[in-house]
């Protein structure tokens, strides 16, 4: 799906059809596609969440 989206959006590009804009816009849905692929895939998310910057309390008398 996200390369027929890309496909058919650079194809509009080169006849002009659609502007740069348009062209980023296809991008940005093809990378949506491709990660809602990615979740439904693998059952999580395709990169790990970042990391709190405070420190965990895990008591263990190290602070």
């Amino acid at each position: 799906m996200a390369s027929a989206v890309l496909r058919s959006a650079t194809a509009l590009y080169l006849k002009r059809t659609i502007s740069a804009a348009g062209l980023r816009a296809a991008l940005s849905v093809a990378r949506s596609f491709e990660r809602t692929g990615a979740l439904i895939a693998l059952g999580r998310r395709s990169r790990p969440d970042f990391t709190s910057t405070q420190k965990a309390k895990d008591h263990d008398g190290i602070e």
